[in-house]
């Protein structure tokens, strides 16, 4: 799977002009009479989808799309009801003219003001109603995008290299290192060789290339893990069962301390 290039300037043309479009559907729906907030936030929810494509989201990103979204329909809506003021007048009045009048009607406190209020009201309220909507649509995509990479990183068969059957002999394990190593020690190793492998999952998981996974895989085995001690393997293996019984770790966490597992367990 090719990585998408992330790109900001893209992200927020692209949004800006689905946020455009959305404002063009905007007027056209609300010259006709029809119920047109729920464009707002369908518009929100599409901006955001398509920034997402070559950014990625944050707060800042909800904030930039409701507010143009909001801007937009507006200046739709404003010019929408100027140019059917000047269908009602045949033309008579310019557009300059029409768009003037409507203003000064707006802002005179009738009937015209309280209609725009509540279409601007409604505008906003649907807008922000799209970014919750939105927030837990990717919410649940990472969610389903976490358990698929869990799963498939279960499939993934471990084969003991060469080297690791070499080692695994009595004459081999005669010279491996027997000397005590304290706590400390044991922990940081623990440490480093986690991280090492996650590294890998986390590689795995951008690209999805199996093949390349296993091979990795055996690369780990014969470069670091064949070199532990006997009190290094026990200390990993000790520390694996404890966190893997811990269900407040992240997926990635969990996948790397599953491949781990199954990689000392070959040796």
């Amino acid at each position: 799977m090719k990585e998408q290039k992330k790109s900001l300037p893209l992200a927020l043309l692209f949004s800006f002009l689905v946020c455009l479009l959305g404002a063009i559907v905007w007027g056209l729906v609300y010259s006709i009479g029809f119920f047109v907030a729920i464009i707002s936030a369908v518009t929100v929810m599409c901006a955001i989808m398509v920034y997402q494509k070559f950014y990625k989201v944050n707060w800042l990103t909800y904030l930039w799309v409701i507010i143009w979204v909001v801007l937009l329909n507006e200046i739709s809506m404003l010019i929408t009801l100027t140019i059917m003021l000047m269908n009602e007048v045949g033309g008579a009045y310019s557009f300059g003219e029409c768009f003037n009048a409507l203003t000064q009607a707006i802002n005179d406190g009738g009937e015209m003001t309280s209609a725009f209020t509540s279409d601007s009201i409604m505008n906003v309220v649907f807008s922000l109603l799209g970014g919750v909507l939105e927030i837990f649509t990717i919410r649940s995509q990472m969610k389903r995008k976490r358990e698929l990479e869990g799963s498939t990183l279960n499939d993934v068969t471990i084969q003991p290299n060469q080297q690791q059957l070499e080692n695994s002999e009595p004459q081999k394990e005669s010279k491996k290192q027997t000397k005590t190593l304290a706590h400390d020690d044991l922990e940081k190793t623990y440490v480093d060789i986690v991280n090492s492998c996650k590294v890998l999952v986390e590689l795995f998981n951008s690209n999805k290339d199996k093949e390349k996974f296993k091979q990795n895989l055996t690369d780990f085995d014969a470069k670091i893990l064949s070199k532990l001690s006997n009190q290094e393997k026990e200390y990993i293996k000790s520390r694996l069962d404890t966190e893997l019984q811990n269900p407040n770790q992240s997926k990635l966490y969990i996948s790397t301390l599953k491949v781990l597992s199954k990689l000392l367990n070959k040796i």
